[in-house]
């Protein structure tokens, strides 16, 4: 391999909700015990389709009881079937009231809750006072958009050293300034202990378990996070109390990710070095240019590109600087990382791994085609998905509607 030091700037995060399995529950076993422990063991192997399929068998012979429903729950959550695992738990705490489980379920329902909203899962929003809106979120409760104008415009800067590919924006955290990476790729605001410690905000008590787990580039190990809420200002677009992430410590800058993004139309215009932001529910220019269907996994945007001419959904990921791959996804692909890849460094959430770029064929999205495209594939990483990251699409512009569930490009 060639020794040059490449540096890929990778800050996608994958958040796992889930600090809450893993542990088999002997104290109450179902009369189908073994059955039951299949189950289990299939979901700590990470066999999530498996185990709910055992558990769904469980409960259909009449052995159901408060563990098969917690886990139940465990299983349509890692899968991402957010009302199926809510409805789950639900059941544990009116069904199952004295279990051994109720403080776990209640805990997995904070974590969709932990706005301090109603439990609504309507994705509707309605007028509240002062002309603005409150928003039933899927994930985090009622979000607070009545402070925020119909539009508002922010200017990025490049990151130094990044060829003009990342960007990085102005955000006030309960009332202090911080810079923030504009990462669409990120499923929420992410800040470590280190950023708190810098802006003057307590971290969670130090003895305080975590609320779940977080992934991503430079670690295969999950990453302890607390849930915490703050004031969060982007331009002119306020959210208060909106749901961050932290974990203990996160190299390079905190993340401007989802939490933030999904309530919101907005327009990237690499001429202008500028992002128009359009409140969810505000009128939203109609589509110009060619539009890209995407589809949400939890936060995550997901958009079928094609690699070398073969479908392959990828994370639309404007925190990393290059498009990464996993050597699963090579193979899969039926790509082979070259003799002579360029070795280098990747650094994400999970700190720094070894990674190695080359030329693909030919990779596509919508309007946008790039041939002998180079890419990153990463040893250390837990991205669920590949990242299409700013090097493909830098230089269009383009709309990601959240409303229309499409990104809309235009050659600039």
């Amino acid at each position: 391999m060639k020794k040059a030091q490449t540096y890929l700037r990778s800050s996608k995060i994958a958040l796992t909700l889930l600090g809450l399995s893993g542990v088999l529950l002997t104290s109450s076993l179902p009369a189908m015990g073994s059955s039951y422990q299949e189950g289990v063991a299939l979901y700590n192997k990470g066999k999530f389709n498996e185990a709910l399929a055992v558990f769904n068998q469980v409960s259909s012979t009449g052995h159901e009881d408060a563990n098969v429903v917690y886990y139940s729950g465990l299983c349509h959550h890692q899968l991402r079937d957010f009302k199926q695992a809510k409805a789950c738990y639900q059941k544990v705490l009116q069904a199952y009231p004295n279990s051994s489980v109720k403080g776990q379920a209640q805990t997995a329902l904070s974590a969709f809750y932990r706005s301090g909203g109603s439990g609504s899962a309507s994705s509707s929003s309605s007028g509240s006072g002062g002309g603005g809106h409150i928003v039933d979120d899927e994930e985090d409760g009622r979000i607070d958009l009545s402070r925020c104008p119909p539009s508002s415009r922010l200017y990025y800067k490049d990151t130094e050293n990044t060829a003009g590919i990342a960007f990085m924006v102005k955000v006030s955290v309960n009332n202090r300034p911080i810079e923030m990476v504009f990462d669409t790729g990120a499923s929420s605001i992410v800040l470590g202990k280190n950023h708190l410690a810098q802006l003057g905000i307590a971290p969670p008590p130090a003895n305080k378990k975590p609320d779940g787990y977080s992934s991503g580039v430079g670690s295969n190990k999950p990453l302890p996070s607390w849930y915490m809420n703050a004031d969060i200002k982007v331009a002119d677009m306020l959210i208060p109390n909106c749901p961050i992430t932290v974990l203990e410590n996160l190299p390079g800058e905190p993340l401007l990710g989802q939490t933030f993004f999904k309530h919101f139309a907005y327009t990237i215009d690499y001429g202008s070095k500028s992002i128009m932001l359009t409140r969810k529910g505000a009128a939203v220019p109609s589509p110009v240019g060619s539009s890209v269907p995407f589809v949400r996994e939890g936060n995550e945007l997901v958009v079928q590109a094609q690699v070398n001419g073969k479908p392959y959904a990828m994370y639309f990921d404007t925190g990393a600087m290059n498009c990464a791959f996993t050597a699963q996804d090579c193979k899969k692909l039926q790509i082979e990382i070259p003799d002579d890849a360029e070795k280098g460094i990747s650094v994400g959430v999970g700190g720094e791994t070894n990674s190695y770029h080359f030329p693909i064929s030919s990779l596509k999205l919508g309007p946008i085609e790039k041939r002998n495209m180079q890419v990153s594939v990463v040893e250390n990483s837990k991205m669920g998905r590949p990242l299409l990251g700013q090097s493909f699409y830098a230089g269009w512009q383009y709309t990601i509607d959240n409303e229309r569930k499409t990104i809309n490009f235009l050659r600039r």
